[in-house]
């Protein structure tokens, strides 16, 4: 084989392209590890009976404001939910930084966890395609003995997706939507 010019770059951005994903996906792994164990340290220390781990991110995604934390090739943003003593806390974790736990209302949060747990959790999607670019939501709930959860793509309502209309109505959807009213009120300072 001649080595070109051309080889030399192709192989080049080859292996800086194969550095780049490593490092993202370490980026991403080292947030989820952070979130895992700062929940069983919760459980096992603070006798919590469960935490709710709540991440949202982008894959393949530009940063759309300069105040946005961006990992290498997107970004993620973690929460973790429980209830200590009768205070709700969160705990925000992101390509950046972990921050401090703080204080705010869950009441109708945790009622609609106590109450839909199963049917939140058996939700399932299905889609014919995957895209390279895309947002994601994952929610997992860890407790004593086990962790239930579930992840959501945004190509699974994708309108030409033949699977739209059943993965739109899966019962986890409207508590993620519960979950995200809390995350934007916290993220603009109201914690009520």
């Amino acid at each position: 084989m001649k080595i070109t010019f051309k080889n030399i770059s192709l192989i080049t951005s080859l292996i800086i392209m194969s550095f780049i994903s490593y490092d993202q996906n370490l980026t991403f792994d080292k947030i989820d590890d952070l979130a895992n164990s700062k929940a069983n340290e919760l459980l096992y220390n603070n006798n919590i009976d469960k935490v709710l781990i709540y991440s949202n991110g982008c894959v393949g995604c530009e940063r759309i404001s300069l105040n946005e934390c961006e990992c290498n090739l997107g970004f993620k943003r973690t929460y973790l939910l429980w209830k200590e003593s009768n205070t709700f806390k969160i705990l925000k974790i992101d390509c950046c930084q972990v921050y401090e736990s703080k204080n705010i209302n869950l009441d109708d949060l945790w009622n609609s966890l106590n109450k839909s747990k199963n049917e939140i959790f058996q939700s399932k999607f299905k889609s014919e395609f995957i895209t390279v670019h895309y947002s994601f939501t994952d929610i997992k709930l860890i407790s004593d003995n086990n962790a239930l959860e579930s992840n959501i793509k945004d190509y699974y309502f994708d309108e030409s997706n033949r699977y739209y209309n059943a993965n739109k109505n899966q019962p986890i959807i409207e508590f993620q939507k519960l979950i995200a009213k809390k995350i934007n009120k916290f993220e603009n300072g109201k914690t009520e």
